[in-house]
């Protein structure tokens, strides 16, 4: 069986699977990149029309979020596209370490490096022992302009998750 250069290094049919989605859902969002270009509209505009977060839908062009059935529907529409709604629509497979070298990625993988100790030490101190969550976190990006320049401003929103302290009592999460 010939396969595709970038579905030689998978070892099984599961791999070949997966790689096969994540190429086909890459190829549509870069479908949707082109469109947006084209239309020349901003996230934050995309976001206005759909009501949703700017972030939020920003992660869907990245691939990091699935849009539902009426948003996706809706997108299309906002750009003058007329195809079918398909990979958008699937949970994806989430995280992407090919992007480390990014120079804003790799700064935000720095910030935590050097703050995340801090930021656990403090969330234990002022919450408890738990977590911030990931799933229930909303994030705002907002540019500030100052007497030295511009400054971003990154805000994480994130629920408190309290770790079970295993007794036989309910969880303080139930």
């Amino acid at each position: 069986m010939k396969l595709l250069p970038s579905l030689r290094s998978c070892s099984n049919i599961r791999d070949v699977y997966v790689k096969t989605r994540v190429l086909q859902r890459e190829s549509e969002l870069n479908h949707l990149k082109v469109l947006k270009a084209r239309k020349g509209i901003t996230y934050a505009q995309l976001a206005q029309e759909l009501g949703c977060n700017k972030v939020w839908i920003a992660s869907v062009f990245c691939g990091q979020n699935p849009c539902d059935k009426k948003t996706a529907e809706k997108l299309l529409k906002l750009l003058d596209d007329n195809g079918e709604v398909s990979h958008i629509s699937q949970i994806p497979i989430r995280g992407n370490m090919e992007l480390t070298s990014d120079p804003v990625v790799y700064r935000l993988q720095e910030l935590v490096s050097v703050y995340g100790s801090s930021i656990r030490e403090l969330i234990h101190e002022e919450f408890g022992d738990g977590i911030m969550s990931a799933i229930d976190c909303r994030i705002e990006i907002e540019r500030k302009e100052t007497e030295k320049g511009p400054r971003v401003v990154l805000t994480l929103d994130g629920k408190f998750l309290p770790y079970y302290d295993g007794s036989k009592e309910k969880s303080k999460r139930d």
